[in-house]
């Protein structure tokens, strides 16, 4: 074999060998994801004068539904004010979105079930609005799929255990509560008591006492939405919003 023969075989070889490698470490390196790639904005009644604004509020869509074992990818945008956004059930978290910005999470959809996605920064007002629901479904179950817990059961802290609420049968402090709820809370829990959590739920609410009520109204949960309300409400005002939704499930 000369050398023109041999350096056309190593040519060969090359080729043989080489491009399908190439083709290889791109498909595994540099080519986008497969992953299901789904836009969120996310939108208060603020931003109905923003450029992008649509006429719709809250995340849109607020419902998004994914296999299980499906690998998912999500970029979000916040559209009027800054926004934050994180699945429960997940660990799955943005952080701060400024306005006209966007980030992309990617995870794959493990669990079945029904997961709450929400708002982590206190946007306004209507922060309410920024909820949604990821369905992860499971061709291979049965149809009843788990759903995360509706209520988790914290422990309620020192400073809080033991109380009772002073006014839970004065119906002038329950009417006053109701203005209060009307003014600060029923964007979140509804008008008729049923929103973020079941105010009608007689056993839920129950089950957590007054301590925990009166602790979870004072304290919060900024992650979640839910201002410090201890900084807003005075300690009378307090108890009297929570009279006046213990009345939802306690109307006979």
């Amino acid at each position: 074999m000369d050398k023109t023969e041999f350096a056309l075989l190593v040519i060969v070889l090359g080729v043989i060998i080489g491009v399908p490698a190439a083709i290889y470490y791109y498909e595994y390196n540099y080519r986008p994801s497969n992953a299901q790639y789904i836009l969120i904005k996310g939108v208060t009644y603020e931003g109905e004068n923003l450029i992008g604004y649509t006429g719709e509020k809250g995340w849109q869509p607020d419902t998004i539904t994914v296999k299980k074992g499906e690998t998912v990818r999500l970029k979000i945008m916040s559209i009027d004010v800054t926004h934050g956004f994180a699945i429960t059930g997940y660990n799955v978290s943005t952080g701060a979105i400024n306005v006209g910005e966007s980030e992309t999470v990617e995870f794959v959809a493990d669990k079945a079930g029904t997961f709450t996605f929400y708002c982590t920064v206190y946007c306004s007002p209507k922060h309410a609005l920024m909820r949604g629901k990821l369905i992860v479904e499971d061709d291979a179950a049965s149809p009843e799929v788990a759903e995360e817990p509706e209520h988790e059961h914290a422990e309620v802290p020192e400073e809080y255990r033991g109380l009772a609420n002073p006014y839970r049968d004065d119906e002038q402090a329950i009417a006053a509560g109701k203005v209060i709820y009307g003014a600060n809370c029923a964007v979140c829990h509804g008008i008729d008591g049923v929103g973020v959590i079941d105010f009608t739920d007689t056993e839920m609410v129950e089950e957590m006492n007054d301590s925990y009520w009166f602790w979870k109204v004072s304290e919060g949960d900024i992650e979640k939405g839910m201002p410090v309300w201890k900084d807003i409400l005075s300690e009378e005002e307090r108890w009297q919003v929570i009279a006046y939704e213990h009345a939802f499930s306690h109307t006979g």
